[in-house]
């Protein structure tokens, strides 16, 4: 863990945020990291339906792609592509996103397998 600064932001190919608050506070930092930010729900849902072109696919041409799937808009991604920090008080409710976060981590981690190959 470490403070989020504009140099993190600047310099990153993919932002991955659970929450649309997470994106203000990004946005709020470098206003051009929008086109490279998404929340982790949307992320997979929009990569779901690309295909990868060739092996030389680089994560930022990816990336690109993904922005321009949202249609030209400049969208924070949908409520549904939200995952919410879990209820401290219900035990339940960290699990529930626990396996949320696994399945959307597991099918993130093969598109950038799948890039880096």
């Amino acid at each position: 863990s470490q403070i989020l600064t504009y140099k993190l932001v600047n310099d990153a190919d993919l932002i991955v945020t659970m929450e649309q608050r997470h994106q203000v506070v990004v946005a709020a930092l470098d206003q051009r990291a929008r086109s490279r930010m998404f929340l982790v729900g949307e992320v997979v849902r929009l990569g779901s339906h690309l295909t990868v072109r060739n092996s030389d696919q680089t994560l930022q041409n990816w990336t690109a792609l993904l922005n321009a799937s949202r249609g030209g808009y400049m969208t924070t991604g949908r409520l549904v592509d939200e995952v919410l920090s879990p209820d401290k008080r219900f035990l339940e409710n960290y699990r529930r996103i626990a396996d949320r976060l696994q399945g959307i981590c597991k099918n993130l981690t093969k598109f950038l397998a799948y890039l880096e190959s």
